[in-house]
């Protein structure tokens, strides 16, 4: 169960005017997609991103380094460059067979990669609809813990966390 809204992280946002500069300083790849990246992103990946995380990229698209942490998605409108997005590329290759020499672990279909660690994969469960957040275990390619309820949740926590 979630315990906080999307409209909620934006105000959190907002409440903070250096931190609103920074996440808009952040799109590295210009402003953040249109729908119809989003359709083939889902469609790349076999799976529908939770209504949370669809409107975190439609407004942000990707959060990049600078700050404590990224959060991967859509940073571009040219759906002919959605294949280099580290959200399609980090869930294809971790999806990829654990034995297979390009660093594959197993990660089950409805995971979506959206952030990479020194020893884990942080991914959305794309089976919940309020997009549970996990750590996947890559060395031992195996589910580790829940990070979050939601993703709007772990959004949140990311944002607050860094403001205090």
């Amino acid at each position: 169960m979630k315990h906080h809204t999307f409209e909620e992280v934006v105000e959190l946002i907002d409440k903070n005017p250096e931190k609103k500069n920074e996440l808009t300083s952040l799109r590295t790849w210009g402003d953040p997609p249109k729908e119809d990246s989003i359709l083939i992103a889902e469609a790349l990946l076999g799976i529908k991103f939770p209504e949370d995380y669809r409107h975190f990229i439609l407004k942000w698209g990707y959060i990049e380094s600078g700050i404590p942490y990224e959060i991967y998605g859509i940073g571009t409108k040219l759906t002919d460059k959605l294949i280099t997005s580290w959200l399609i590329r980090d869930t294809l290759e971790a999806r990829l067979p654990a034995e297979s020499p390009y660093n594959g672990t197993n990660l089950p279909l409805y995971y979506t990669v959206i952030y990479v660690d020194e020893d884990f994969y942080h991914c959305i469960d794309t089976r919940d609809p309020d997009g549970k957040v996990i750590a996947w275990d890559y060395f031992n390619a195996c589910f580790d813990s829940v990070l979050a309820d939601s993703f709007v949740d772990y959004f949140y926590d990311q944002i607050n966390d860094d403001l205090y």
